[in-house]
């Protein structure tokens, strides 16, 4: 495998998604997420033929929880991840499964969305996202440096999820320690 290419292809897969594809899990939740289709996309505008999504065994249904459990492997070249999926199934009282065909492929669809996380695709719009629903609505919504309170570029945000830095510094004021 060359490294270059692999590089390359990371640097666009991990480049941000459009903020409008970012979407609230549900009304209640805090959470956010990008949709399997708009993963897909990506893969495909920065991996083309080098990638690869198939099935792990058998879903398996979790009958006390009623959920359904799909284990699934993203091939990028020669680098795989794993992504485990779940989603709840609709059971009738008397305890027959309605929606099975759509549960393992909801399941399946969110075993890619974390399979392309292992591969830190979306980190940077879902930090964005989860930092500016949880500060208050008298903030600026954009991502600030600690420091000099600049605003934080796109590419700035990868760098900080790339080296799993939680705390917002421009690259000028990153601490070395914090680099590793």
């Amino acid at each position: 495998m060359s490294q270059s290419l692999y590089n390359n292809i990371m640097e666009i897969l991990r480049k941000p998604f459009p903020p409008e594809v970012v979407q609230q899990r549900n009304h209640k939740s805090k959470g956010f997420y990008i949709p399997a289709e708009e993963y897909e996309k990506r893969l495909e505008e920065g991996a083309g033929s080098y990638w690869s999504w198939y099935i792990k065994g058998e879903p398996l249904i979790h009958k006390a929880t009623n959920e359904v459990q799909v284990v699934g492997t993203l091939r990028i070249l020669e680098t795989e991840r794993e992504g485990i999926g779940f989603s709840t199934l609709q059971v009738t009282p008397e305890g027959k499964i309605v929606n099975l065909r759509y549960g393992i492929r909801a399941a399946a669809q969110d075993a890619l969305r974390d399979a392309c996380d292992h591969f830190q695709m979306g980190w940077s719009n879902l930090r964005t996202n989860s930092s500016n629903k949880e500060s208050s609505k008298n903030e600026e919504s954009s991502s600030l440096c600690m420091k000099c309170k600049k605003t934080l570029s796109g590419d700035e945000l990868n760098f900080l999820a790339t080296n799993k830095i939680k705390l917002l510094y421009c690259k000028e004021h990153i601490p070395n320690h914090f680099i590793k």
